[in-house]
Parts: structure tokens; sequence; C-alpha cells
């Protein structure tokens, strides 16, 4: 199973039946400085690979894979303030509403062609 973490900057995402694709951008976690990680991707030029995961390696997601934390929020909550806060720790990385998070929760649709 590729190590995404090393590969790239997960982008976009997609279910299918059978596995999980997903397009990997070269960008440093330094480079998620931008309130919207949409922005960084926009401002950071960068070389891009697509990648299918088979459903049967899903669940061989190393221990660290999971993140540390989670904001759940509603408009105007402050959720942005309390994540660019966050980025000023130095051992932390944000990703401020990742479009990946989006494309896995929402009814499924097809990649651009």
């Amino acid at each position: 199973m590729p190590d995404i973490h090393r590969t790239g900057l997960p982008t976009r995402v997609a279910l299918a039946p059978n596995s999980l694709h997903l397009e990997l951008r070269d960008i440093s976690s330094g480079e998620l400085r931008d309130p919207f990680m949409q922005e960084t991707i926009k401002r950071v030029p960068a070389q891009h690979v697509r990648i299918e995961i088979p459903k049967r390696q899903l669940n061989e997601v190393g221990p660290n894979a999971a993140p540390a934390g989670l904001i759940f929020h509603v408009a105007r909550c402050g959720s942005t303030l309390a994540s660019q806060l966050l980025k000023l720790h130095p051992g932390v990385v944000v990703y401020a509403e990742p479009l990946p998070f989006n494309e896995i929760l929402v009814p499924p649709h097809k990649w651009d062609r």
C-alpha cells in the first residue's frame, strides 16, 4: 500500500466499489499557511499523481495515520480562528476544510475526465 504521507498531500479522493482513488500533490505541510487547504492548492504549483488503493488494503493503514484531532463546526463559530491558532504550534499540521473529507462524506461522484 502506498505511503500517502511520503507521496504527497491528499487533494482529491473518490470512492469506487472496490477501491479508493487518491490524487496526491507534492506540497509540503509547511505550505499549509492559508486559511483553507484549497487556497494552498491554488497558490502552490505542484506535481500530482493519482493512486488507487484496493478495498482489501484499506484496513492496513499504519497506527499513526489517524488525525490527532478534528474540529467539527457550523458557520460563524470561530473554527477558522481555532485552526489558524493551531497552525502557530510548530508540531501541528492543520488541513483546514480539506476537499477530500467532503468528497468522502457527500454522495459519490466520478473523477473529472
